[in-house]
């Protein structure tokens, strides 16, 4: 749905289908926009095929509101892939973390332009981590990114899942640097701690090597409150810590 003014107005809202094929699309959609150039992308479940797949449209050159502007295209058909996809963007490039059954993966297009919804070979994927005894690894991912260079590989890319296979469910956090991932538990305090996680990452930050980040998220179980979690940079401890 797109809207340009007035959207407070419902008949100034323009609603698109902007993938409508035979198969059931779009759960677990998730949505960035180039602040830079205004195009838009998506990322989003085919729940008939088990796939991720990705849209992307070159709004404002575009309005977005005819399917036609709108380029898709399938980009992980590995086993069952896609669930709890979350998108953001570093630089121009897509990035996106999702499960691919007990994998929580991560993708990424190091081309930054139209050629990530028209070929597959612009982009590149790899594990974050993985747990064989859930069989739906990575509940509620929530991605971030901190531009840090010109490659994709040198993007600091942060997310927050939940894993429900240990213990009664708990918060864990990823961090990539330097093109390897690191993997922590957040928050363990409670059954079910860790639902719904949103994160944040502070782009406006002074020092750019590292970055605010901000972790909203839910505790299940009898507590059933709202937690906050962030990462202070000027505050790492000596295990590098800064939780």
């Amino acid at each position: 749905a797109t809207c340009l003014s007035a959207c407070t107005v419902a008949g100034n809202w323009t609603l698109t289908s902007v993938d409508d094929v035979a198969n059931q699309v779009g759960r677990y959609a998730s949505i960035d926009l180039d602040p830079a150039s205004g195009v838009l992308h998506v990322s989003y479940y085919d729940s008939t095929a088990l796939d991720l797949k990705y849209a992307r449209c070159d709004f404002p050159a575009t309005a977005c509101d005819a399917q036609a502007e709108w380029t898709k295209m399938t980009i992980d058909t590995s086993g069952d892939s896609g669930r709890w996809s979350s998108i953001a963007l570093g630089a121009g490039r897509p990035h996106v973390a999702y499960s691919s059954g007990a994998t929580l993966k991560h993708a990424w297009c190091d081309a930054g332009d139209a050629t990530c919804a028209t070929s597959l070979a612009a982009w590149s994927f790899e594990t974050v981590t993985n747990n064989d005894v859930s069989a739906n690894y990575g509940e509620y991912a929530s991605l971030g990114v901190a531009p840090a260079g010109a490659s994709g590989a040198t993007d600091r890319v942060h997310v927050s899942y939940y894993d429900a296979g240990t213990g009664g469910g708990r918060l864990e956090y990823g961090v990539r640097e330097g093109g390897a991932w690191t993997v922590s538990v957040l928050d363990d305090t409670a059954n079910a701690v860790g639902l719904w996680t949103a994160l944040a990452v502070d782009t406006a930050a002074t020092a750019p090597a590292r970055r605010y980040v901000h972790v909203a998220y839910y505790e299940g179980g009898a507590a059933t409150q709202l937690k906050y979690l962030r990462f202070d940079p000027n505050s790492i401890d000596s295990d590098c810590n800064g939780w």
